[in-house]
């Protein structure tokens, strides 16, 4: 869905909302990307069907919209030609699968890779989010396959937290001549300083497992420009 208004009566904005679901056997991510999705599928030969799910980079919700005004003063050269502008970004969180962390199904792979799941616990939700920092997920519904075996858990099943940014800029453009101005910025990112969390660890054997440890995206930072433009 995509919103659009052309510059008129000095504001100007557009807004943008997707709705997808992407749906694979197996992902890879690079990049940016790969900071914040799953990992791998097990890759049961026998039975490829375990392995369907949400892809890694699978993002339900996502909206981003922005804005700018130009503030009606008038009167003189120091309050004319201010612009007011904002970009926000929101979207929902991406999937990831709890893994071993160990080669309990005795594949020989080090370390438990291709990222081999353990057992989903009766009476679990395949998603049991709990939503805190120090435990996004309930470790108790999983458990640790029987040896020699492959668990029943499906791949990318739980979802991390969403991601939230807003941008704001104040700006003024300050004519000189016909061919020169000067111009004023100040800007501001993720101006409320909200923190935006990376996945949870996912691996079941790690003491960690279910916390998260890291952020994703930038910290509030502000900043100034002065230009002479001719």
């Amino acid at each position: 869905m995509y919103l659009t208004h052309n510059f008129g009566k000095n504001l100007q904005f557009q807004a943008s909302y997707t709705y997808s679901k992407c749906i694979d056997y197996g992902s890879v991510a690079f990049g940016l990307e790969a900071g914040n999705s799953g990992q791998q599928a097990q890759s049961d030969p026998y039975d490829l069907a375990r392995d369907k799910g949400v892809c890694d980079f699978d993002v339900r919700h996502n909206l981003v919209a922005n804005s700018v005004y130009t503030l009606p003063f008038r009167g003189n050269a120091f309050v004319e030609g201010w612009r007011f502008g904002g970009i926000m970004t929101a979207r929902s969180g991406t999937p990831f699968s709890i893994q071993d962390g160990i080669d309990q199904a005795n594949l020989n792979d080090p370390a438990g890779q291709p990222g081999e799941r353990p057992n989903l616990v009766s009476g679990f939700s395949n998603n049991p989010i709990v939503g805190k920092v120090n435990e996004w997920f309930n470790p108790s519904a999983f458990a640790l396959q029987p040896f020699g075996t492959l668990g029943d858990l499906g791949r990318n099943t739980l979802f991390g937290p969403k991601f939230v940014d807003l941008d704001l800029s104040l700006s003024k453009v300050t004519p000189i001549k016909e061919n020169m101005n000067i111009e004023f910025r100040a800007e501001a990112f993720n101006i409320f300083n909200h923190p935006n969390f990376a996945l949870p660890v996912a691996t079941l054997t790690s003491p960690l497992v279910g916390q998260i440890l890291s952020t994703v995206g930038t910290s509030r930072q502000l900043q100034l420009a002065l230009k002479f433009n001719f």
